[in-house]
C-alpha cells in the first residue's frame, strides 16, 4: 500500500475541494435549467472521476497503484520523466497543469459513453460510485494495470473492462424503454459473429499453368542471359584482352581470356558454385628453348609453352545450414585475412551469436596455392579468426594463420653466396601472422575509420590507418591513409611475402597520404593532396623502395559547354629527396560521355616513379600520352580501347589494349 505525504496531501485535498465545488455548481445550474436526475448524476460522476485520477496520481492510497510517481494525463500512461527524491515541487507543478475534462463544453461525455450511444444506466451509475459489489468504481486512465499474478490466493479477479467490451459487443444494444426491437435490429443481431468463433483464412488459390507461364514471361526483362538460356540461376562474365607493345627494335602480343562463372541462388539453392579461370597465349616468336627473352618478358614468358591456363578459383558453398553462415569447398581466395590467401581446402564460418553483437567464428586451412611454382608439395596454410560489432556501426576482428612453404623446388646450383640466400635449398619456412583489425562507421559526421596492426613470429610486421569523410550537402570528400612496414627479412613465406622474388626483401618504410574532392558548383570541382614517403632509420633506398613527396592539386569543369563533357588540369610537384631531381609537370584530361554508351578521354599525365606489372620493372620520370574510348551497346557487353604513348628516362614504348567484356 502506498502513502501520500505531507505536500502531495495537501495537493489532492486542493484538487478535491475545486473538483467538488465545480460539480455542486454544475448541479445546481442543472436544477435551475429544470434538467433530469439523470444529468444532475451525470455530472457529479464525470467530476467524480476526475477527482479520482487527479488523488491517485497525486499518490493516492491504492492497493494496486502503479510505482510511477507521476501520470500523463492526457496519454493516460506513465510519464517517461519520473520525480526526484528531495523534493515535490515539480511533481506539484505536473498536477496543475493537468487538464480536467469540462462537463460543460460541447460534446463532453460521461467515462466510456460515446456521443451516439443511449444515455448510461443511473443505477449502475451510482453503483459504480459507491463502489458496491461487482462495480471497480470509477477508475482514471491506466488504473487497471493489476496483472492476474499480483492478486491474492483468496481475492477475486477483477473484471477486466476488455472482457465487458467483448460481452458488449456480442449483445445487440438494449432498445429504448416503450420500444420494440426492430427487425433491422433482430438481422444485425443474428449476423454478428460469436465471440468463440476464430476466423478463417482461405489458402491463396494455386496458380494455373497459364499463370505460371505469364509470370515467367514478365520476369525476363530481369534475368540476366545465363538465367534465360539455362532456366536456373546462372551468371558470370567472359573478358578478353588483347595487348600489343612494341620498343626500342622489340615487339610483344598477348592475349587474355578470363571466365567467371556463378552457378545456383544461395537464398534458394542448397549448393551453389564459383569458378574463375584464365588462359593467356603469348604470339611473339620464342628461342630453341621455348622460352621469350626480351624487354617485355613477364612470368607466362617463362614457360616452355605458348599458352598458359591458370585456375584461380573453383569451389562449392553449402548453404542453408543450421549454425553455419558459410560451409565452401574447393580453391578459393579468402579477402578479410592479414593477406590475400589462395588454397585448396575447407572454409567454415559460424553465425552470429551474442544478438547485436553479433559474435562469429571463421576457420579455414587446406593446400597453399602458388600460382608460379612448380610443386605445392609441403605448401599449407590455416587460420581461425573471430568477429563482433561491440558496439553500433563497428567491426572487430583478431586473425591468426600459419603457414608452411617448401623452398626445395626453388633451389639453385650456383655458387654465388646471394644467390644461394635468394633460393634456398631444401628448407621450409614457418610463419604465423596474428593481426587486429578495426571498422568504425560514424553518421554524424560521416565518417569511416579502418586500422589494422600485425606482427609476425612475435615481431611487429606493418600496421595501415584509413579514414574516408563524405558531405554529400557540401560536395567534400576527404581521405587520408598511414601505412608501414617494420621488418628488413630475407625471405619469408610466399603467402606473406609475394613479391621478394622482385624486390629481393623490402625495406621498412612509412606512407602518408591526404586528398581532398570540393565541388563548389555542379559544374566546378576541385581536388588537391599530398603523399609523402620515408625509409626508416637503417634502411637502404633501392629499386620499389624511394623516399619521395608528391604534390598535386586538380581543377575540373563538369557538363559545360555541353551534358557529359569534362575538362580537367592537374599540376604536380615532385621532391626525389636526391634520389631524383625535383619536378613540376602539368597534365589534363578531356572527357566526353554519350548517353552512357560511349566514354571518350584524352590526356596526358607524368610520373616519377612508374611501376610496369607485367615485366616487373620500374621506370623514372616517366610522361604518359594515352587515348581511350569505351562502347557499351548494350547492358551486357562492352568494348574497351586504349592507346598509351610512355617516354621514359630510359626508353620509349607503345602500348595498345583491345578488352572485350560479355556479361551474363
Amino acid at each position: 500500500m502506498q502513502c501520500i505525504p505531507g505536500s502531495r496531501f495537501f495537493s489532492a485535498l486542493a484538487i478535491a475541494i475545486g473538483t467538488s465545488y465545480s460539480g455542486f455548481a454544475l448541479a445546481e445550474e442543472a436544477a435551475k435549467a429544470n434538467d433530469s436526475a439523470e444529468s444532475v448524476v451525470t455530472h457529479v460522476y464525470q467530476n467524480l472521476q476526475a477527482f479520482a485520477r487527479a488523488f491517485e496520481n497525486a499518490g493516492g492510497i491504492r492497493a494496486d497503484a502503479p510505482k510511477s510517481d507521476s501520470t500523463d494525463y492526457e496519454k493516460g500512461k506513465p510519464s517517461e520523466s519520473s520525480e526526484s527524491d528531495d523534493g515535490n515541487d515539480d511533481h506539484e507543478e505536473s498536477v496543475k497543469k493537468a487538464e480536467f475534462p469540462d462537463p460543460r463544453k460541447s460534446g463532453t461525455v460521461a467515462r466510456g459513453v460515446k456521443p451516439d450511444s443511449p444515455k448510461p444506466d443511473i443505477t449502475e451509475m451510482l453503483s459504480d460510485i459507491a463502489g458496491g459489489e461487482g462495480s471497480d468504481g470509477p477508475k482514471a486512465n491506466g488504473a487497471d494495470d493489476k496483472k492476474p499474478d499480483d492478486k491474492k490466493p483468496d481475492e477475486k479477479a477483477p473484471k477486466d473492462k476488455g472482457d465487458d467490451k467483448k460481452e458488449d459487443a456480442n449483445k445487440p444494444d438494449a432498445p429504448d424503454a416503450g420500444k420494440s426491437a426492430t427487425p433491422a435490429d433482430a438481422k444485425d443481431s443474428a449476423d454478428a459473429p460469436k465471440a468463440d468463433e476464430a476466423e478463417v483464412i482461405p489458402p491463396p488459390p494455386q496458380p494455373t499453368e497459364e499463370q505460371l507461364a505469364k509470370r515467367r514471361e514478365r520476369a525476363i526483362p530481369y534475368q540476366t542471359l545465363g538465367e534465360q538460356f539455362f532456366q536456373f540461376p546462372v551468371t558470370g562474365s567472359l573478358a578478353s584482352r588483347y595487348r600489343f607493345r612494341n620498343g626500342p627494335g622489340e615487339s610483344d602480343s598477348d592475349i587474355y581470356e578470363l571466365l567467371t562463372l556463378d552457378v545456383g541462388d544461395k537464398e534458394r539453392q542448397p549448393i551453389t558454385g564459383h569458378l574463375d579461370a584464365r588462359v593467356a597465349a603469348d604470339f611473339t616468336p620464342r628461342n630453341k628453348n621455348g622460352v621469350q627473352s626480351d624487354i617485355f618478358t613477364g612470368l607466362v614468358d617463362t614457360y616452355s609453352s605458348a599458352v598458359d591456363t591458370q585456375l584461380y578459383s573453383a569451389y562449392a558453398d553449402f548453404n542453408k545450414l543450421k549454425g553455419l553462415e558459410l560451409l565452401r569447398v574447393g580453391r578459393q581466395f579468402t579477402y578479410d585475412t592479414p593477406e590475400i590467401l589462395e588454397f585448396d581446402g575447407v572454409r567454415v564460418d559460424t553465425d552470429s551469436w551474442c544478438g547485436a553483437n553479433e559474435l562469429k567464428f571463421s576457420f579455414y586451412g587446406g593446400a597453399s596455392v602458388h600460382t608460379y611454382e612448380s610443386s605445392a608439395k609441403g605448401d599449407t596454410l590455416a587460420g581461425a579468426a573471430v568477429e563482433a560489432k561491440p558496439w553500433n556501426q563497428a567491426r572487430l576482428r583478431l586473425d591468426y594463420v600459419h603457414a608452411d612453404d617448401n623452398f626445395s623446388d626453388q633451389g639453385t646450383q650456383s655458387t654465388d653466396l646471394v644467390d644461394q640466400s635468394l633460393h634456398p635449398t631444401h628448407s621450409t619456412r614457418h610463419d604465423d601472422v596474428v593481426s587486429l583489425s578495426f571498422w568504425q562507421t560514424l553518421r554524424s559526421p560521416n565518417l569511416q575509420l579502418q586500422a589494422e596492426v600485425s606482427q609476425i613470429d612475435g615481431k611487429a610486421r606493418d600496421a595501415m590507418l584509413r579514414t574516408l569523410y563524405n558531405n554529400e550537402d557540401s560536395r567534400l570528400q576527404v581521405s587520408s591513409s598511414y601505412q608501414a612496414w617494420f621488418r628488413q627479412d630475407a625471405r619469408l613465406t610466399t603467402e606473406f611475402d609475394y613479391f621478394f622474388d622482385t624486390l629481393a626483401g623490402e625495406e621498412p618504410y612509412h606512407n602518408a597520404n591526404l586528398s581532398v574532392n570540393k565541388g563548389w558548383t555542379d559544374n566546378f570541382w576541385t581536388e588537391g593532396g599530398v603523399t609523402l614517403r620515408r625509409l626508416m632509420q637503417g634502411a637502404q633506398a633501392q629499386i620499389f623502395n624511394h623516399e619521395f613527396d608528391d604534390y598535386y592539386a586538380t581543377l575540373q569543369l563538369r557538363d559545360l559547354p555541353v551534358k557529359g563533357l569534362t575538362f580537367s588540369v592537374t599540376g604536380s610537384r615532385w621532391d626525389g629527396k636526391g634520389e631524383a631531381p625535383n619536378t613540376n609537370e602539368l597534365g589534363g584530361e578531356i572527357a566526353y560521355a554519350c548517353k552512357r554508351k560511349f566514354q571518350s578521354a584524352i590526356g596526358t599525365d607524368y610520373s616519377l616513379y612508374k611501376y610496369d606489372l607485367f615485366t616487373s620493372k620500374e621506370d623514372d620520370q616517366v610522361r604518359t600520352y594515352y587515348l581511350k574510348q569505351r562502347w557499351r551497346p548494350t547492358p551486357w557487353a562492352s568494348l574497351d580501347v586504349k592507346f598509351e604513348h610512355e617516354i621514359s628516362l630510359y626508353t620509349k614504348f607503345n602500348t595498345a589494349t583491345v578488352s572485350f567484356r560479355f556479361d551474363f
